[in-house]
Formats: C-alpha cells, structure tokens, sequence
C-alpha cells in the first residue's frame, strides 16, 4: 500500500476536488445541452406540425370553394360563396383560413402613378420621395424607347452590381426591391402596435400591392389599412376603425361602417369584392396543446367553366392576415 506523505495530502485532497468539479460542470453541459437539443427538436416537430396543418386547410378549403353545397353532421353550409375566413378542426389542431380576392390589392402593374404615390405617402414615404418611388415603378413596367436608356437606367448601371430595369410587367412583387428608393423595410413592413395595444404589421408595400387581377376600388371588407389609409381625405385613425370593426363582423352595408368616409374617398370603394379573379388563401395552423403556429399564403388563378383554379405563388413562410 502506498503512504502519501502528510504534507502532500492536502494537494492529492485539492486535486481530487478539481477534478470531480470539471466533471460536474461536463456532465452539467451535456445535460443542458441535451436538453436544449430535446426542445428544440421539439419545437421543430411541432412547426411542421403547424406548417402542415395549415397545408391541409388551403387544400380542403380550395376544395370548398370548389363545391360550396357541403354541409356537415349538423347541416350547416361548411363554405358560403363570399365567405372570408374559415376554421377548421382536425384530429391533430386546428387552422383559419382567410380568404381575399387579389383584387382587394393595388395593381402594381396597371395603376396610375398617383395612386402609387398616395399608397406610399400612407407607408411614412415623405412627397418627393414617394414621387420619385413612383416614377420608378411606372419606368420599370414600361417598355424602353431609347438604347441610352432612361435616368433611373443610368442610376442602376453605376451602382456597383449593376443592372437595368426589365421594361417589363412585374412577374413577382419580389422585383420591386431592385426599384430605386425601396428598401427591405419599405417592403417587408415594420411591426407596431394599434390602437388596441395589439402588435401589427405596418408599412409593407408587400401587403398592399399584388402583380395579379385587375384596377379595381379599394375594399372596405378586405383591402388592407395601408391600402385603406391611401385614399383621399382618409386619416389613420378611420382606417383604423374600419379595420377593427371588420374584424369583429363583415360590413354588409355602408351603415355597419363605423365611421363616416371621406367624401372625395366614396367614388373610391365599395363594401367586398366578388369571388372572380385571383385569390389569395391564407392559412395559419396550431398543433393541439401547443401555442406553436406557422402560416402559408397561396394565390390561385381564376376558375374559369370546368376549368379549376391553379395555383401560381406559395409562400412558405407568411404573415399571418387579420
């Protein structure tokens, strides 16, 4: 047996104590960093969950729309031809679906310039600017006259990745962030809160603007409140009413609006727009006993006789509607 000499115990003592405290802290990581990966995986379960949850209610209801006659064990109609939200249950969760015709958007491809100008002087964008915005937007869907090209083609060529606009119709809403004066937050939005203390997506030309459908009036029952707060002699805080009222219950004629429009504005909208044209599916589903959600947006083409819809944009990853 070996005899450790007694002034040596306490450095074996004080070695035994280091050694068995890194051995606690490596034991204590693993465990934490197994438990971190447990919940991650988890939540990621439960996301795709979600994701195809709010798959499976794009899907049936498309087929609703399709067939509008289903009733169920109760003999209610399931989907009412210009119903604009459905929520559905599954074995699994549940999903709301909302509903908007394309039309309910401005047409960044057919609009006057003005009305372009006066969408972005209601995102925050100052006069000159949004002006100029404007411009580039109409320069952009144009076809070009001259090989020199236009101004806005000569701000682009000397930018250090140039290029030159396409002179062409908008295909994807994405090209408007090649546009002189549009930057990532002009587009995506920003995130405040309402007058209700509920936090809200704010000033994305994205929300407001589609490549789809035809110039039409603004929707009190579905255009969104940038859309709302652009037309004239409208002040943020009506648009504001009209969405809040339109949330609690459709408007089904101009005297469940909550507030008195405009009168240079009247000519502008009308109460809800026809199920004709693109529409835009947005689905959020939730896994059950979670507080996990994820949202997909999908545009489908008009029906057309025996024709069915198509679908023409998916969005994997969306901003949940109203």
């Amino acid at each position: 047996m070996m005899i450790v000499p007694h002034q040596e115990r306490g450095g074996v003592l004080l070695l035994v104590l280091w050694v068995t405290a890194a051995l606690s802290f490596v034991a204590l990581s693993t465990a934490m960093m197994v438990r971190t990966e447990v919940a991650a995986t988890a939540y990621r379960l439960e996301a795709e969950q979600a994701r195809l949850l709010a798959q499976g209610a794009i899907e049936q209801t498309l087929y609703l729309m399709k067939h509008p006659g289903i009733v169920d064990a109760e003999g209610q109609l399931l989907y009412m031809p210009g119903q604009r939200r459905l929520d559905l249950a599954f074995e699994t969760g549940q999903a709301s679906v909302v509903i908007t015709p394309e039309a309910a958007r401005m047409n960044v491809n057919t609009e006057q310039s003005e009305r372009l100008q006066a969408l972005l002087r209601a995102v925050g964008v100052a006069d000159q600017q949004a002006t100029e915005i404007a411009d580039a937007i109409v320069d952009w869907r144009s076809p070009s006259t001259s090989d020199v090209g236009t101004v806005f083609d000569m701000f682009y060529s000397a930018l250090p990745q140039p290029y030159r606009a396409a002179h062409r119709r908008f295909e994807r809403l994405e090209e408007l962030l090649l546009v002189k004066g549009i930057t990532p937050e002009l587009f995506y939005g920003w995130l405040e809160r309402d007058r209700e203390g509920r936090l809200v997506r704010r000033g994305g030309l994205r929300r407001a603007l589609t490549v789809y459908g035809y110039r039409g009036p603004v929707s009190l029952n579905e255009s969104p409140y940038e859309l709302l707060l652009s037309l004239p002699g409208m002040d943020a805080e009506r648009a504001q009413a009209i969405v809040a009222g339109r949330r609690e219950k459709p408007y089904k004629t101009m005297d469940d609006v909550p507030v008195t429009l405009p009168l240079e504005a009247s000519s502008y909208v009308v109460l809800s727009l026809p199920d004709i044209g693109h529409m835009r599916l947005t689905a959020t589903g939730q896994p059950a006993g979670t507080a996990t959600r994820a949202s997909l947006s999908a545009v489908f083409s008009p029906q057309t006789g025996a024709q069915p819809r198509r679908l023409v944009e998916w969005e994997q990853e969306a901003i949940a509607e109203e």
